[in-house]
């Protein structure tokens, strides 16, 4: 499974959603009120997590202590940036892990969902409405691309799978392909 990116996928994901310059500006500036309650959303997190089905790809509590401080880094990196190709790459293998481990794609979504949630009612619960909405609209757009990012793993995952069974159909069907020519 290849993990490099296609040239120009991640600025068309910006220019399609039209992150820009103010979406980094209030994305940064929330970034202090958000940081004081990662660990709780974290915890809210992981505990919908281990409620759901999602939870059979989980191994043990040390590996959700462990996935909690890759999610913090994740949620961290997202918040401070710089939004460049590196960033792209890593959100790029984060969705090829879950590939990886089995995780259903909409497990992927929903979990996305929960994480949005909770970053969209911090911007409304600590900035004016005004700054609030530009701010969930930043959020809003950056949590799509990174979305976008990690379910073309998936998608690139089952396009290999299908050729692989094309694959097997041609190989298998090659004693009579070769019999009938």
């Amino acid at each position: 499974m290849d993990q490099s990116p296609q040239e120009n996928d991640w600025q068309e994901l910006i220019d399609y959603t039209r992150f820009g310059s103010e979406d980094v500006f209030y994305i940064q500036q929330i970034w202090p009120l958000v940081q004081p309650e990662l660990p709780e959303l974290i915890n809210r997190f992981y505990q919908a997590v281990l409620k759901s089905p999602a939870r059979n790809v989980l191994q043990d509590e040390k590996q959700v202590e462990r996935l909690k401080k890759t999610l913090m880094r994740w949620i961290e990196e997202m918040f401070t940036g710089p939004y460049d190709d590196a960033y792209w790459a890593r959100r790029r293998k984060i969705g090829w892990t879950h590939v990886k481990v089995g995780l259903k794609h909409h497990f992927v979504f929903s979990a996305m969902n929960l994480i949005r949630n909770d970053l969209i009612q911090i911007a409304l619960d600590h900035l004016p409405m005004e700054k609030a909405v530009a701010t969930c609209h930043a959020i809003t757009r950056l949590t799509d691309m990174e979305l976008a990012i990690m379910s073309s793993a998936y998608m690139q995952a089952h396009e290999e799978v299908e050729l692989r069974s094309l694959q097997e159909l041609i190989v298998r069907a090659m004693p009579v392909t070769i019999l009938c020519l």
